[in-house]
């Protein structure tokens, strides 16, 4: 899904789930944000993942959404997806045209991100 930012000057990205009240949150492989060209993702914050000594909470960790690899995955935990939020940040100030959001590639999940 791509996301017309219309130019907004930001240094962040705040993503939040509309369904407040959802029991399962999305699954991100990856997201890119746009300038001019592809611009620097230098860190990220999350209420809702795996933040134990799992296997999940390195597998489904925040940094997967922008690891560049379309392979892993930024996975909300489901029992805990209520105001679930997701912000990336820039390494500076930057005039951002287009978001692209890019779900997982399996046979799940699809509607966990609504255009």
């Amino acid at each position: 899904y791509s996301l017309n930012c219309d130019g907004v000057v930001g240094d962040m990205l705040y993503m939040t789930d509309l369904d407040y009240d959802a029991e399962a949150g999305h699954n991100i492989a990856e997201i890119e944000i746009f300038g001019l060209d592809i611009l620097p993702i230098v860190r990220s914050k999350a209420k809702s993942w795996y933040k134990d000594s799992s296997d999940e909470a390195t597998r489904y960790a925040p940094e997967k959404a922008y690891d560049g690899d379309y392979t892993t995955t930024y996975r909300v935990k489901d029992i805990d997806a209520e105001g679930n939020f997701l912000k990336l940040f820039l390494s500076q100030k930057y005039r951002i045209g287009t978001v692209k959001l890019t779900n997982v590639k399996e046979d799940c999940c699809e509607q966990r991100i609504l255009g």
